[in-house]
């Protein structure tokens, strides 16, 4: 489970997110806009933002430079309807960028990524197989 905090000026947007994401086992905080989110960054402490690019009263892009100057290890998803943004050289501070779409799996795997969430099954090279579930990596390393 996740601290999830979302910034988008899109209610609909935004309570997608959070119903998709709360529905995954993540805790879940949003913002309608960038106003004051480096001292709520401070004050939630999250694990990872998702940070909408148009946003009404900023930019997500200086946003996202600011963050990246205060806190430079904090794990940023850009997600904007414009997919065209992605060239944007300043894109690149971000983590991810995810074109925004009904289907989230994109994002969810992006989330995933970042909070070290995947289900990456171990490989035992001995025998060349994967393991069923971690437990049982975890059981066959003991045995060795």
């Amino acid at each position: 489970m996740a601290k999830i905090l979302i910034v988008d000026d899109e209610e609909y947007i935004r309570q997608s997110l959070m119903e998709a994401l709360i529905a995954e086992g993540h805790a879940v905080a949003t913002l309608s806009s960038g106003r004051h989110l480096l001292s709520i960054i401070d004050f939630l402490q999250p694990d990872v933002l998702i940070l909408d690019i148009m946003l009404g009263n900023s930019h997500g892009l200086g946003l996202l430079q600011e963050i990246r100057h205060r806190y430079y290890d904090l794990p940023v998803i850009l997600c904007s309807a414009y997919d065209a943004l992605k060239d944007d050289p300043r894109t690149m501070a971000a983590d991810y960028f995810v074109t925004k779409s009904l289907d989230l799996s994109e994002l969810k795997e992006k989330i995933n990524r970042v909070t070290g969430d995947e289900h990456v099954y171990p490989f035992d090279y001995r025998s060349g197989r994967l393991f069923a579930h971690q437990s049982e990596a975890v059981a066959q390393l003991r045995i060795v």
